[in-house]
């Protein structure tokens, strides 16, 4: 069972902390959340199908993955 990161709810809300905001501050409200959920299993999670350069990432797949990039905390603010 994966460790909950998230510091108890009378801790929170004083803005320093990044695990606060779990993976993403905000949802993708523009996306339709099977599609990030798709386009992270099929292409973010899987390198053999990312890097393949006989079959191209699609481009509303490539948004969604940029979006994700974009407003998602690096691997360094769990440190």
């Amino acid at each position: 069972m994966a460790t909950v990161l998230r510091r108890p709810a009378e801790e929170r809300g004083q803005g320093d902390d990044p695990r606060d905001h779990c993976l993403a501050p905000d949802t993708p409200k523009q996306f339709d959340p099977v599609k990030v959920r798709t386009a992270l299993r099929e292409y973010a999670f899987n390198y053999k199908r990312r890097t393949n350069p006989e079959v191209p990432i699609p481009h509303e797949v490539r948004v969604i993955l940029e979006w994700v990039q974009r407003n998602t905390l690096s691997m360094a603010a769990w440190e």
